[in-house]
């Protein structure tokens, strides 16, 4: 991999943890001044946030959550208004728009996020297939690289 646009020490490689000094969607900001925690899951079709900002996370990404099933959708209408999520991590940025981590459906998009108890963000294959990653086992790194 050549020029990653991020390299970070991992602080947890049974779960491949690093600290995110900020995770923010357009003005919204999500981590405490000590940053976040973030997992990367290879398995995982979904981006798993802490359950005590979901309410400003939806808020901020203009979703809605369907009673019943509880599916978290943004309408066609507001798609366009959702600002990125970006992940700051050592001054650099890796962003993720509302294409990256939904599926679409006529009419709206169903996103694809999940709530969790802990105060650790996970993002899975959403992030992976925006951004190329090399996780380095000797030096206990990741490396992110956009593959666009």
């Amino acid at each position: 991999m050549q020029s990653p646009i991020v390299s970070v020490p991992v602080s947890d490689p049974n779960n491949w943890q690093f600290k995110a000094d900020q995770i923010s969607v357009g003005n919204q900001k999500f981590c405490e001044s000590t940053g976040c925690k973030v997992n990367i899951d290879s398995q995982s079709n979904y981006m798993l946030i802490p359950e005590a900002i979901v309410e400003s996370f939806l808020q901020a990404i203009h979703a809605q959550i369907l009673p019943g099933p509880g599916t978290i959708f943004v309408p066609a209408p507001e798609i366009p208004k959702v600002p990125n999520l970006d992940i700051n991590v050592n001054g650099q940025i890796m962003s993720l728009n509302i294409t990256d981590y939904s599926l679409f459906e006529p009419g709206y998009c169903v996103v694809s996020l999940a709530a969790t108890e802990s105060a650790e963000w996970t993002f899975g294959l959403p992030l992976l297939f925006k951004y190329d990653s090399e996780f380095n086992f000797a030096d206990k790194t990741i490396s992110f690289k956009s593959n666009e």
